[in-house]
């Protein structure tokens, strides 16, 4: 009881239990409250802290930002607007800047320079797969010549024949409309929505005019003409590079004359005036007729800077043997009119068709019967002056007949350093007695490479060979260059056939032919004349047993027609060990892929 109370009187003084108060005493209370506090009065800004420097905001989430934003933008308008051409550009450089930076660290002796070779050379043909187009045609071009690379760069760029893409239908449609600026169905009464052919700048469909004809319509793809200036640019790169940092070979004096043909050879109105003039050339030339060779008619109405309508052909082309060999064609015929053509075109005409692709080469069989050679696709071309035209005559004639003088002569002029490597290269071919003088002055072969150390050696030796033989390269003709490629498809189109026809024979009489119209012999100079003509004919004959004796070894053990061993199988492999003794690996097998 006592605890309870004393309880009681604790909460009153605390205030926490009290009595009820009557009405006034609340006032009396807030009176009371309100002397105890005091009005509230800011304080003076001199009596608050100082405040730290102000850090400014984080940069990085605005600058990663606007770097995403610009990325996606250039994405955008490079896809939509040029055909992805900058990226392309871009793995282009990469692809390139790892190549070279792999042969600048491992070129070296002790390293494996085979692994460096293989790894480098899938890069690069990977590089050229992947972004199509242009990059093609220029592997083409590299494969071609490439014998002054490794064995390994010459098996990877021949692949390059193969890679032939072929747009969609409506793709084609939608450029058809755009260069005629309406619908194809306005001029064609039928076309074939799938290509009949593909290449690596244009696709070929079948079609038939309002009119009722019959014609090949040539499409160019959609996206060359955004990305040729690129391509080009990064082609000409490619070709600095490769000559300053990755091969140290003089290679990049002949960029702006392939540059200059792969822009004419995508504008098609170059082409359709080649063909033109080319069928001019024939027409007047007693010695082809009508029956022999055909250039299909054009239809210039038709044409645009990226369409060609042309005439349909319906034969077979040479790189189709099984139905050639079922339908009964004379390839050995055809090889033997498209030899003598080429040799009007290179030492008369000065108007040459430089891509004989056996898919560009077709035999059709006329109303009477006989047989045609049909020569399609002519947007590749050279022109040579007299000049030149002169002195590649004189090369060839001075080959055939083993004019060592002669050769070098020409070899000086155009700034080689090796009369029998001008003749391999621009002739394909060597003369016997030159193989024995360059024998003489010849600094021993390079052996067989054991392991990486020597490997390496000889691949320096090699590269120094090829230094010294580009000495001046502001005097080597550029036609060359072309000249070049288009022998070496001949010459593999050829071989496939079975050799059929002596192309050294022919190309030499054309060649001799051609100089005749340079020639005014003096009464004292007719002798000397008279003298090289028996010699000629000379060699003529030999050469013509020689060719039969071969034929003949053929026909023995079965040998003749498709891919029988014949007379440039043993030209081949002269070449071959001729190159052996000068140190070089040349595939030429692989390159016959294309045929």
């Amino acid at each position: 009881m006592r605890t309870t109370l004393q309880l009681h009187q604790l909460l009153r003084r605390t205030s926490l239990l009290k009595p009820p108060t009557r009405r006034g005493s609340s006032l009396g209370r807030i009176r009371r409250l309100s002397t105890r506090f005091e009005p509230a009065v800011p304080p003076s800004p001199s009596s608050l802290p100082k405040r730290g420097p102000e850090e400014p905001p984080s940069k990085w989430a605005r600058r990663v930002v606007v770097i995403g934003s610009t990325v996606i933008i250039l994405y955008t308008y490079d896809r939509v607007f040029h055909a992805s051409a900058f990226a392309r550009s871009f793995r282009c450089v990469y692809d390139l800047l790892v190549v070279g930076l792999d042969y600048k660290w491992n070129f070296v002796e002790g390293k494996d320079i085979e692994a460096l070779h293989e790894r480098s050379a899938e890069r690069i043909y990977n590089l050229m797969i992947n972004n199509k187009g242009l990059y093609i045609k220029m592997g083409q071009a590299v494969a071609i010549q490439s014998g002054i690379f490794p064995p390994v760069f010459q098996e990877k760029f021949a692949r390059l024949f193969d890679a032939a893409p072929q747009d969609s239908w409506a793709t084609v449609e939608n450029l058809l409309t755009e260069e005629y600026k309406e619908p194809p169905d306005q001029f064609f009464d039928w076309i074939n929505h799938r290509a009949v052919a593909s290449a690596s700048i244009a696709q070929v469909h079948e079609a038939r005019l309002k009119t009722g004809e019959s014609v090949a319509v040539k499409v160019q793809h959609a996206d060359i003409s955004k990305q040729v200036w690129w391509d080009l640019t990064a082609y000409k790169y490619i070709m600095w590079f490769y000559e300053r940092y990755l091969f140290d070979l003089p290679i990049y004096f002949v960029v702006e004359h392939i540059v200059d043909r792969l822009t004419r050879e995508v504008n098609f109105v170059y082409e359709v005036e080649n063909s033109e003039r080319l069928r001019k050339f024939i027409e007047n030339e007693k010695s082809l007729s009508d029956d022999e060779i055909h250039i299909p008619t054009v239809y210039p109405e038709f044409c645009t800077n990226r369409v060609i309508v042309s005439e349909w052909i319906d034969g077979v082309s040479l790189n189709r043997p099984v139905d050639l060999q079922k339908q009964n064609y004379d390839t050995g015929r055809s090889i033997s009119t498209l030899m003598r053509l080429y040799g009007l075109q290179m030492f008369d005409w000065g108007h040459v068709h430089c891509d004989p692709h056996p898919g560009n080469i077709i035999l059709r069989k006329l109303p009477n019967g006989k047989q045609q050679t049909v020569l399609v696709d002519h947007g590749l071309y050279i022109e040579e002056n007299d000049t030149f035209r002169k002195q590649y005559a004189t090369l060839w004639e001075a080959a055939f007949m083993g004019k060592t003088e002669e050769l070098g002569k020409i070899s000086e002029q155009w700034g080689f350093g090796d009369s029998e490597m001008t003749s391999s290269i621009v002739v394909q071919s060597f003369h016997t007695q030159g193989r024995r003088n360059a024998a003489k002055q010849r600094p021993p072969p390079s052996p067989p490479a054991k392991d990486s150390r020597e490997e390496f050696e000889r691949q320096q030796a090699i590269k120094q060979r090829f230094q010294n033989f580009f000495q001046d390269t502001t005097r080597i003709p550029l036609e060359l260059v072309f000249l070049g490629r288009t022998m070496r498809i001949l010459q593999g189109l050829n071989k496939k056939l079975g050799s059929p026809v002596n192309r050294i024979k022919v190309f030499a009489q054309a060649a001799t032919r051609s100089l005749d119209r340079y020639r005014y012999p003096t009464w004292s100079s007719r002798i000397v004349q008279l003298k090289d003509e028996i010699v000629f004919w000379t060699v003529l004959t030999l050469s013509d047993i020689y060719f039969f004796f071969i034929r003949l070894r053929q026909s023995i053990f079965g040998g003749l027609g498709f891919n029988g061993r014949g007379v440039e199988d043993v030209l081949e492999e002269q070449i071959r060990q001729s190159a052996e003794e000068l140190g070089f690996d040349i595939d030429l097998e692989a390159l016959d892929d294309d045929f």
